[in-house]
């Protein structure tokens, strides 16, 4: 198969297309519900494969991508004040559109490609499409042009976190005239992993310096990434063909491989559920009228019992000033700024002044600011689950009775991910879900948040903006007094004084922040968890409804029962194919 017939096709994207249509064909003939499987099959449908090219500022971003593309678009002489994410698809039709933030909302508007290059303050990302061979060969991945790591704008934090969990895969490079792994970079890379990401690496800029420098250089960055990482990497050159050498990465990247991880779990998941109520339906037609009755009565009690403890539970969320969680996320920002002291006393004793520390503070809170909150997420989204599993515990003969006797376990599992950033495999931008809340209403929201974005995704991307956006003001002052005539020692232990007394001050400010966001971000996350409980819990009693209809109807249920093990040997096929 050649490359460009390789990079077109997406076989395990209609394959998995093909096996939902299978699954809601066979629920369909049993009478189930197929909500769950149309939300995964437009979202399959969707869903975009995202290769974010990321660096430091001036590594070489656009003028590889220019390279590959076949012509200069993208500027090489943009700053780091206009640097904005932009996201790269082939099209006959050249025109770009970009995505503007409104607040509680965001726009998307169609421009013309030259217009792109005027970047304003409220764009979050531009998209150009692009006539281009080599665009068309690498479908349906998109290349995303990454601002970088030392713009000192609040977007690009906010597009690191907006990306990180939607890349699937990032080529990171290094400039030759950088040389090394920067710290910055080293969290970037960090932050990556933590997602469970892919990347590969260049030294950028290699027709600048001869051969054994380059190799030289590319040695210490792969020794270095290795470090980080904890295996074995390889790091290869970029110089006047660079073009090329990103064309063979893409060739060699799979990206039915990338699709799979991101939605296999999710296909798995449906048919499991699909399953159960197939079971659920033999048991109720195995079971007398009565049995079935008293069983629908309970569940109804059950879903008032977990409505009253959804109830309860945002009650508290708005009490609870989560000091402990709290707590562990701005220890984390002051542990992480205090660990790189030294450092930033190095930067400002060789000549870097209060804005670049500044935007190197902020690259440092929001490494700090991703996995904490990432934790502190799980950690809610678990005591939530559990909270209301405790609520079902008496209800579990009954679920048995119905061939589901580990439903409520299985639930409990389901919701305890939603917390979990690395394990959101089907995610997007947290505008999606404002845009579902207001198209559909609130509560069909919460059913986009847990099955399209995951909660932790709307946890962390306003912490992250929170950390961002009061920084600035606290360490405007930190430089501005420093005196020349100063001897060295005296100025090193005056910055690094300014710099540990700022950070009781970032703590505190972001604690004043961070406390009222969780207070939100909680009640959503119980909305949503309450709604998945209810939801499984509703659809179970709805089919023994059913079921029940058919034997006080004297429906033929031995036909009936022939067709549900049918569709429960067509879903296990099914499942052992996937």
């Amino acid at each position: 198969m050649s490359q460009g017939e390789k990079m077109t096709s997406l076989k395990i994207k209609d394959q998995y297309i093909c096996n939902v249509d299978e699954i809601i064909k066979i629920a369909t003939s049993v009478e189930c519900p197929t909500e769950n499987a149309g939300s995964l099959k437009q979202t399959i449908k969707d869903y975009e494969l995202l290769v974010p090219v990321v660096g430091e500022f001036s590594a070489g971003k656009s003028t590889f991508l220019n390279s590959f593309i076949g012509r200069k678009v993208l500027s090489v002489a943009v700053t780091p004040e206009t640097a904005v994410a932009t996201e790269l698809r082939y099209s006959t039709d050249e025109y770009a559109e970009v995505i503007i933030d409104k607040g509680e909302s965001f726009d998307c508007k169609r421009i013309s490609i030259e217009d792109a290059a005027k970047v304003e303050k409220d764009w979050r990302c531009v998209r150009l499409y692009l006539n281009s061979e080599n665009l068309k060969k690498i479908e349906p991945l998109v290349m995303v042009d990454m601002p970088g790591f030392d713009s000192p704008r609040d977007d690009h934090n906010r597009a690191i976190a907006s990306y990180l969990n939607r890349g699937v895969h990032y080529v990171v490079l290094t400039s030759v005239e950088s040389g090394t792994v920067t710290a910055s970079m080293k969290r970037q890379i960090q932050d990556i992993q933590n997602m469970g990401r892919g990347c590969s690496f260049f030294v950028s800029k290699a027709n600048l310096r001869s051969e054994d420098d380059v190799r030289c250089i590319a040695d210490e960055v792969r020794d270095q990434v290795e470090d980080i990482l904890g295996e074995t990497i390889e790091v290869k050159s970029l110089g006047k063909e660079a073009g090329a050498e990103l064309g063979k990465l893409l060739a060699s990247i799979d990206p039915d491989s990338l699709f799979a991880l991101v939605f296999k779990d999710a296909l798995l998941q449906l048919i499991d559920e699909q399953s159960s109520m197939v079971a659920t339906k033999i048991a109720a037609l195995k079971n007398d009228r009565e049995k079935n009755k008293e069983a629908i009565r309970e569940m109804e009690e059950a879903k008032e019992k977990l409505e009253r403890k959804r109830d309860r539970l945002i009650a508290e969320a708005r009490s609870n000033r989560y000091e402990e969680e709290t707590d562990s996320i701005t220890s984390s920002v002051g542990a992480a700024i205090s660990g790189e002291i030294d450092r930033l006393v190095d930067m400002a004793m060789n000549g870097a002044n209060g804005e670049t520390i500044s935007q190197e503070i902020n690259s440092i809170v929001r490494s700090a600011v991703i996995p904490a909150v990432n934790k502190v997420s799980k950690g809610i989204t678990e005591k939530i689950s559990v909270n209301f599993q405790m609520e079902l515990q008496s209800y579990q003969q009954t679920f048995s009775l119905f061939d589901n006797p580990e439903i409520v376990q299985k639930m409990g599992l389901a919701a305890s991910q939603l917390g979990d950033m690395a394990k959101v495999a089907v995610n997007g931008i947290s505008g999606l879900a404002k845009t579902a809340a207001k198209k559909v209403g609130a509560q069909a929201a919460y059913k986009s948040v847990v099955g399209a974005i995951g909660i932790a995704t709307s946890f962390v991307n306003p912490l992250i903006e929170i950390a961002i956006l009061f920084l600035p003001e606290i360490l405007g002052f930190i430089f501005g007094s420093m005196s020349k005539s100063q001897q060295e020692q005296e100025q090193r232990e005056k910055v690094r004084s300014q710099i540990m007394n700022a950070i009781p001050k970032i703590k505190r400010e972001l604690r004043a922040k961070i406390e009222p966001e969780l207070q939100k971000q909680s009640e959503l996350a119980i909305e949503a968890i309450s709604e998945q409980f209810n939801g499984n819990i509703e659809e179970m009693a709805e089919n023994i409804r059913k079921a029940n209809d058919e034997l006080e109807n004297n429906a033929d249920v031995i036909e009936k029962m022939q067709s549900l093990e049918k569709a429960k040997a067509d879903l296990a096929r099914l499942k052992a194919q996937v």
